[in-house]
């Protein structure tokens, strides 16, 4: 994969290779790998959620919360991606910020009384 994206840079996303190695639980590297593909593919929505991922894995629970506020926009609120979102603020202590994004993400139910 390495070799393909050397000889052509935009043919190869990268963006599997990413989150192959978040698996792999070598963080650091998702982080690289998947900051090249936002680089080039900015609004890849499953780049900058699988980089969410990889930040948390690495400690950068911070660093992954604005990211993960734009994730959440593209991908329309997915309960996936405020899943997501509310870990890293949980991961980041910010425990207000996790109850706003779930109320937030719960359907609203009009009141049948």
């Amino acid at each position: 994969m390495a070799a393909a994206r050397e000889l052509d840079p935009l043919g190869v996303k990268g963006t599997s290779e990413g989150w192959i190695l978040f698996h792999s639980r070598r963080f650091e590297e998702a982080t690289r790998q998947l900051h090249s593909v936002l680089a080039v593919y900015p609004d890849d929505a499953s780049a900058q959620w699988f980089l969410g991922f990889a930040l948390i894995g690495n400690g950068q629970s911070e660093e992954a919360i604005p990211l993960l506020e734009k994730t959440v926009s593209v991908m329309h609120r997915s309960p996936g991606s405020v899943e997501l979102l509310a870990t890293a603020y949980a991961h980041a202590g910010h425990r207000t910020d996790v109850r706003k994004s779930i109320i937030a993400a719960t359907p609203s139910t009009s009141s049948v009384e």
